[in-house]
């Protein structure tokens, strides 16, 4: 297998190839980090809001635990951003890549935008596949955080001489 030799351009297959294997690797590790962040603050959250609407909590304990939890959603958002960001940046990365040396040309269609896939093989996305995960993610965990604002918002309202809506 031979690979077309761009002006400037390394010309060594096996150079090329572990170019290709290093860009490739990176952008999975990326998007592996990514999915796992939300995973991570989702069990952190879970903890911390049993301690928050536990009956048993004191009202130090449930705005401690709901300021925790909103610090995790809001962390757990800014850490996806970063890996997404570095997931794009090296998914680009990779498609040039495969631009510059013709590996679109192999398959016969241009392989990283969907349109151009659907148009050759005929998948038909549900409503579900074809919205970000990033964003509803990215929505569920801005939830979270406002959920843990609402808990401190309800355990203060005793103080303020209202009735106590938490158990």
């Amino acid at each position: 297998m031979t690979f077309p030799h761009p002006p400037d351009q390394p010309s060594d297959p096996s150079l090329i190839g572990a170019v290709y294997q290093t860009l490739a690797s990176r952008r999975q590790v990326y998007d592996t980090l990514m999915w796992q962040v939300p995973a991570l603050s989702l069990s952190g959250q879970a903890f911390l809001f049993t301690i928050a609407l536990g009956s048993g909590s004191s009202t130090a304990a449930r705005i401690i635990a709901s300021l925790l939890a909103f610090i995790i959603a809001v962390i757990s958002m800014q850490l996806m951003s970063k890996h997404r960001f570095h997931e794009e940046l090296n998914s680009r990365l990779l498609e040039r890549f495969e631009n510059t040396y013709g590996l679109s040309r192999w398959l016969g269609f241009p392989f990283h935008n969907p349109r151009d896939v659907n148009a050759v093989i005929r998948v038909r996305a549900s409503i579900f596949v074809r919205r970000s995960s990033y964003r509803i993610w990215m929505a569920g965990l801005g939830l979270f955080a406002i959920a843990s604002l609402i808990v401190i918002a309800l355990t203060l309202v005793p103080l303020l001489g209202f009735p106590r809506l938490l158990g």
